[in-house]
């Protein structure tokens, strides 16, 4: 009878500390996506303010140095290919999370992705480039050129 007691005690235990495990490691990530969220609108923002300066140089161009967040990707969402919400059928620029090859079960699961977890924005000119990762300061960071020739160019440099 006793000892019955005792493993009801401690089944109770392991399943009230395992909450609380999931809770706070929930509360984690939830915290670190939406400073990871933040990261990338403000990357976003200096990139849309180099747009503005190139448009009016077209034979200038702007760096944007100490991109972040590390881990997440820059796309391009151009002409008539399909586009996340978010672009509203312009062509955009997107930093988002969670790059995911297309599977014969499940098309456009980057946009989905980016629609999800990404930030975009519009940039009228922009011309379609090859995505890449945003690496971390230890890998050597990453920087972005924002040149004009014949439209926005976004290379990673």
């Amino acid at each position: 009878m006793l000892v019955a007691e005792e493993v009801v005690k401690m089944v109770v235990a392991v399943i009230c500390l395992s909450f609380l495990v999931y809770l706070l490691v929930s509360v984690y990530y939830s915290n670190t996506g939406s400073q990871n969220h933040e990261r990338a609108q403000a990357v976003l923002n200096q990139i849309d303010e180099a747009v503005d300066k190139v448009l009016v140089s077209h034979d200038l161009f702007f760096n944007v140095t100490d991109v972040a967040p590390a881990g997440w990707n820059f796309f391009s969402f151009v002409s008539e290919d399909k586009k996340p919400n978010s672009c509203a059928n312009e062509n955009c620029l997107c930093i988002c999370d969670g790059v995911m090859d297309d599977i014969l079960i499940w098309h456009d699961r980057q946009i989905n992705e980016c629609d999800g977890d990404g930030i975009c924005t519009i940039i009228p000119e922009l011309k379609t480039f090859e995505s890449f990762e945003i690496k971390s300061a230890g890998k050597g960071g990453t920087d972005v050129r924002i040149s004009y020739d014949a439209g926005i160019r976004v290379t990673e440099i």
